[in-house]
């Protein structure tokens, strides 16, 4: 079961592998929970996310992730926010945070965060968060280290300072202005070995429910909202995919030079858009994929490529560069765009008609019809048979795939045929006769 865990100041990445088998990334801003549900992990667990240099965290992207199958988990930092809002829609929240948050308890941003440091310096937290100071706070009052008046006037001093300057060095500093400084010193001696992190306990209980929660071996999330594609999900969508594209352009740039190279370039990228908006047309209807319609789809992606052998398929997964991971994701990825690609079939014959015009192949290929109905009309072959090529139904096909295609014939035929556009192998079959006898025929008369 494979999940992603979104942290940065609360708990270091070897922290969280310490506890659970997870890919860590960095806090969440916009557009990373959308662009990890797209990776299909099983669980999410949002603990950090950044909010004041960047947009943060959209609720929508958590509810579409969580409408893909995808259990999203939060807590501690930004993910106690996030699940406190979400919680009613199925987000699962963890910890004495989320539980405030969520019960009106606490209200504002500002309990949770933080400044910290970049990336380059493992996001290390550069100021004390308000949880946790109240939670210090509160257990000195329980050791009666503190009175509760005094417990009153210190948190008023910490929630007074702006989050980025709120540390026990500026509490207590500041606290000594309004309190005896015998009651202060007596604080900042206890403050060392009875300091309270909250977050950091969140956090970790958010991890051990997902490492429980995923030893279940669960099954795809299921909610009971519906998920509204409106324009402004669609634009913000898109524009993720496109930030996606700018950090990941480097990586392949190489690989893109090849294919510009081969002459490819254009052909693959706008196939590559086609399969995209098949997949987000599916998801925008609605459509599922079940455990059955998923097999029915592997094996037939399996037998239009004659990789019916596992080594054959796992070979070819070793060619590709795909992990067992990345291959849950493709292959929903390709149920998804087969399924899409079907609602259109009725823009398909307009739309392609007019691809054939940009792409200089429609006069070619219309005179080759228009050539071919004449000349079998001609020798009273308007509507052949396989009788009348005079050849078995294999021989025929060898023909076809070896001869014409130069290519072996594929194992399954019916996929092959309709994978091709063909509405089944006897559509094929109809096809190379009357591409075999206008073969045969144009042999013996010449061109038309």
């Amino acid at each position: 079961m494979n999940s992603i865990v979104f942290t940065g100041p609360t708990l270091s990445a070897d922290e969280v592998r310490a506890i659970i088998d997870a890919e860590v990334r960095p806090p969440a801003a916009f557009g990373d929970i959308y662009r990890a549900a797209r990776d299909q992990p099983t669980a999410i667990g949002l603990i950090d996310g950044l909010f004041q240099s960047t947009p943060s965290v959209w609720h929508k992207e958590i509810l579409w992730a969580m409408k893909q199958g995808v259990h999203v988990f939060g807590g501690a930092s930004m993910g106690a926010l996030r699940a406190s809002e979400l919680h009613a829609f199925g987000m699962e929240g963890v910890g004495e945070i989320f539980e405030a948050f969520r019960d009106g308890v606490l209200s504002d941003d500002d309990e949770v965060a933080v400044a910290h440091a970049d990336a380059e310096h493992g996001w290390r937290p550069l100021s004390e968060p308000m949880v946790d100071l109240r939670a210090t706070l509160r257990t000195a009052m329980a050791a009666h280290v503190i009175s509760e008046m005094e417990f009153v006037e210190l948190e008023a001093i910490a929630k007074r300072c702006f989050y980025p300057e709120r540390s026990w060095q500026r509490l207590l500093r500041d606290a000594r202005l309004v309190l005896p400084k015998p009651r202060v010193d007596a604080l900042e001696v206890w403050v060392p070995t009875g300091r309270v992190r909250q977050k950091q306990r969140d956090a970790t209980a958010l991890l051990l429910r997902m490492k429980s929660f995923l030893s279940s071996s669960p099954e795809s999330k299921r909610v009971n909202f519906y998920f509204e594609h409106t324009d402004a999900w669609e634009d913000g969508r898109r524009r993720a995919d496109l930030a996606h594209v700018v950090l990941r352009r480097s990586l392949d740039e190489a690989l893109v030079e090849e294919l510009q190279i081969a002459g490819g370039f254009n052909s693959a990228r706008d196939a590559a858009i086609v399969r995209g908006h098949a997949i987000d047309e599916a998801q925008r209807r609605g459509l599922s994929i079940d455990e059955a319609g998923l097999l029915a789809a592997i094996d037939a992606f399996r037998c239009e490529r004659d990789l019916r052998k596992p080594e054959e398929f796992a070979g070819w997964m070793v060619a590709q560069g795909l992990r067992d991971a990345d291959l849950a994701r493709f292959l929903c990825d390709e149920v998804l765009a087969r399924l899409g690609r079907l609602t259109f079939e009725g823009d398909v014959q307009r739309h392609l008609i007019d691809h054939l015009r940009v792409s200089g192949d429609l006069q070619r290929l219309n005179e080759r019809a228009g050539a071919k109905a004449r000349l079998l009309a001609a020798h009273g072959a308007t509507h052949p048979t396989i009788a009348d090529t005079k050849m078995t139904e294999m021989q025929l096909a060898l023909w076809f795939f070896e001869t014409r295609l130069k290519q072996p014939l594929p194992r399954d035929l019916r996929a092959w045929a309709v994978s091709s556009g063909f509405e089944d192998d006897r559509a094929l079959t109809q096809a190379i006769v009357r591409e075999y006898l206008y073969s045969l025929l144009s042999e013996e008369t010449g061109p038309s």
